[in-house]
């Protein structure tokens, strides 16, 4: 029983050492990198390398913010836009149908061209939009580039907001006209009885 009560002290008191050496030798130790703009020469200057590493970092930096919002913006505007032209696809097929029933549906399909129309045009606008984000990068003055192209990507969103206003007045118009046709069509079914 005695040997293993001194192999467990022993044990222990080198786990002991171990663990309090080892910071000690981490905190004597000096990094192996320092961080780009960090490095400085022995007057504590940067120097003129580490400011041009640091703009080309700060470069990239922006290039990837920029390509992050337009991969996001890429995926919300086809999104959206996708979702209201095959809404529009739809209204116009119901309103085919109840033309061929005998409904006027000329109100309705006047209010489709101005939603197809507003969705066309929001998609040019998002297309200056990424435009302009992509030029932010080699622009003088970034932060006045970068709000140029957010206001640009936001008319966009304003024409999207309008072709869905024309696209949901459509679909209002079309359940207007089918609502006439069926009252029509009850009457005309009760005044024969």
């Amino acid at each position: 029983m005695k040997t293993s009560n001194k192999l467990v002290r022993a044990a222990l008191a080198v786990g002991v050492a171990v663990a309090l050496a080892t910071p000690a030798v981490a905190i004597a130790a000096p990094p192996t990198k320092m961080p780009v703009g960090l490095r400085s020469t022995a007057t504590g200057a940067t120097t003129a390398a580490n400011k041009t590493a640091n703009q080309a970092a700060r470069l990239k930096l922006l290039k990837d913010r920029i390509e992050m919002v337009l991969r996001i913006r890429k995926a919300r505007f086809d999104f959206a836009a996708d979702r209201i032209n095959s809404n529009i696809n739809r209204v116009a097929s119901l309103a085919g149908r109840v033309q061929s029933k005998g409904g006027d549906v000329s109100g309705v399909m006047s209010k489709l061209e101005a939603a197809r129309s507003a969705l066309a045009a929001a998609k040019s606008e998002e297309a200056q939009a990424v435009t302009l984000f992509r030029a932010i990068p080699n622009a003088t003055d970034k932060r006045a580039a970068w709000q140029a192209a957010v206001a640009q990507g936001k008319t966009a969103g304003a024409s999207l907001k309008t072709a869905r206003q024309d696209l949901k007045d459509a679909g209002q118009a079309l359940r207007a006209v089918i609502q006439a046709l069926k009252a029509s069509a009850a009457a005309g079914s009760t005044g024969t009885l």
